[in-house]
């Protein structure tokens, strides 16, 4: 056994002891460092973690762009278009089923009652939400492109039906409108569009990680 130095401690190099002055716990932080930096590696090759944290940070980038038209006026014009074009769409709708309602701007009008279609019902939320899971799901980039042409419009249609069915409850039965349009149309909208993106996802199977 080779005796170490007087002077301080030593690590083997080969057959030969030489004086080590770094601090004890320097090699435990590296350690833990590497072990940390592995983790997150291993992590982010996770299908189910990559897909949570890619969904959130595009939910939360797609928020902060359609919420930017107050200072964003091409993005301002856009949404108020988007809107206007439902509301357009749902007056055909209930035209279509008889009933008397004329489209005034983001108005709804006729048979003794109207409602606006605001920014915040124009189903963007859904909308956002949609995007984000398909174009954060692991599968190649053209089939997220082919999710979008189909979750986009059915997003938008289940939107157009809840607007159209907001203003039958509000004409016929006014004292259901608030339950209608505060939760039982969120409801609907948000069950059709996570059936509608279960549907997508039957489609597509994830990517398999390569085996190493």
């Amino acid at each position: 056994m080779v005796p170490a130095p007087s002077h301080g401690r030593g690590r083997y190099l080969g057959k030969r002891l030489i004086p080590d002055d770094r601090p004890v716990n320097s090699s435990l932080s590296d350690n833990r460092a590497a072990a940390d930096r592995r983790g997150a590696v291993s992590l982010w090759r996770d299908p189910a973690a990559r897909f949570a944290v890619l969904g959130a940070l595009l939910f939360g980038l797609f928020s902060f762009i359609f919420r930017a038209g107050s200072v964003v006026p091409i993005v301002g014009r856009f949404v108020h278009a988007a809107t206007e074009a439902q509301a357009s769409m749902a007056a055909a709708l209930l035209r279509l089923a008889g009933q008397p309602v004329v489209r005034k701007g983001l108005l709804l009008d006729g048979g003794g009652f109207a409602c606006e279609v605001g920014e915040g019902c124009n189903g963007f939320v859904a909308l956002t939400l949609a995007a984000a899971a398909v174009l954060a799901w692991p599968v190649a980039w053209r089939r997220r492109l082919l999710g979008l042409l189909w979750m986009l419009p059915v997003v938008l249609a289940l939107n157009v039906l809840r607007i159209a069915g907001l203003w039958w409850v509000g004409r016929h039965r006014p004292d259901w409108f608030d339950l209608a349009h505060v939760y039982v149309g969120q409801v609907f909208v948000i069950v059709g569009t996570v059936a509608a993106w279960g549907i997508w996802l039957s489609w597509n199977e994830p990517r398999r990680p390569a085996s190493s």
